[in-house]
């Protein structure tokens, strides 16, 4: 099994979704953008990771940042 090949982080593009815990294939994908706008973003919408992410039960869906492959 090969894996993926390291390249600059800066120029991956990274992407925050929306994951709903009542329907799993439900997902919202946003735009495309840089590592640091991305992190930035998800900062903003989880109170700096504190609420929505997916180790809050209380929520019903929750933000997940992801490298776009």
């Amino acid at each position: 099994m090969s894996k993926k090949p390291k390249t600059g982080f800066t120029q991956d593009l990274w992407v925050v979704e929306y994951l709903d815990r009542m329907n799993r294939s439900d997902s919202f994908e946003g735009q495309a953008m840089p590592r640091e706008e991305a992190e930035a973003k998800y900062a903003a919408l989880t109170d700096n990771g504190t609420r929505k992410t997916a180790q809050d039960k209380k929520s019903m869906g929750y933000y997940q940042l992801r490298q776009k492959a």
